[in-house]
């Protein structure tokens, strides 16, 4: 008896979330699923996926574990590696950030396996400890790191360190890969004008896969959308604060009463 041909020739990349809010042009594309994707409010998101915004695009992703990516204009994000279930001492979270920049929130994956979430630069790599922190990166500046609690440990081929709150170790700057990572006493300068947060409560719709039909309609305007969890809901809202050529995405979490700590949100920016 044949078999009927689908999308993929072999097994498909799983579901690891979707985009809830788009402006502009945003593509994606996938080793199983090379041809390029135009993602729009409710596309499925896949591990391995390519996500690239144009100079006036942006996007927010909201993942399986309740984490929430914010794409900038003009960003190359690649998730290398996303596995999550709940209960499972496996989850774990790589993704590469090659140009461009993000803010991010961290989900279950940072809280329950903190030694499986990393985020690549193209001069360090990023642990992340569940903590709130904002990097920056240019190729003739290199590196900028600001922590505003916890911890977080900055690494390449030369060495580490670690910028810890408790200790009073907030400011870090790495100016190439070859370079030893460097603790500083004031901020840099690559760090000013990062976006502001703002809460908004927002409505998650389901995501549409690849090769579905959609009629969902581009919204000129942030959606809202309630993520649930375990701990409760988590409002989430993506902001426009500039033009269509200089617009940087915001997003934010609204922590429930309940929650022990607040959720954390990392900057990332590569220009």
């Amino acid at each position: 008896m044949g078999c009927s041909q689908g999308i993929y020739a072999a097994a498909p990349p799983h579901v690891v979330g979707q985009i809830v809010w788009v402006k502009g042009v945003v593509e994606a594309s996938n080793p199983a699923h090379p041809a390029k994707r135009v993602l729009q409010r409710r596309s499925a998101v896949y591990e391995k996926d390519t996500i690239v915004t144009s100079a006036s695009g942006s996007a927010q992703i909201v993942f399986t574990d309740k984490s929430v990516v914010a794409l900038r204009p003009a960003t190359t994000f690649r998730i290398d590696q996303y596995q999550f279930n709940h209960g499972a001492s496996h989850n774990a979270y790589q993704s590469s950030l090659i140009k461009g920049g993000f803010r991010t929130i961290t989900g279950f994956i940072s809280k329950s396996n903190p030694d499986h979430y990393h985020v690549r630069t193209p001069v360090a790599t990023i642990g992340i400890r569940g903590t709130e922190f904002t990097i920056a990166y240019s190729h003739s500046k290199g590196l900028a790191a600001s922590l505003v609690k916890g911890a977080i440990v900055i690494a390449n081929e030369v060495g580490q360190v670690e910028l810890n709150a408790a200790k009073d170790r907030v400011y870090a700057e790495i100016s190439g890969l070859r370079k030893m990572p460097e603790v500083k006493h004031t901020p840099s300068s690559m760090l000013k004008g990062q976006p502001a947060i703002t809460t908004v409560p927002a409505n998650l719709p389901s995501p549409i896969p690849i090769g579905a039909s959609s009629t969902v309609a581009p919204s000129s305007s942030p959606p809202t959308s309630t993520v649930s969890s375990s701990e409760g809901d988590t409002h989430i809202t993506s902001t426009d604060t500039g033009s269509t050529t200089t617009t940087e995405s915001s997003v934010s979490v609204e922590a429930p009463s309940s929650s022990s700590s607040p959720r954390s949100v990392t900057d990332f920016c590569i220009n």
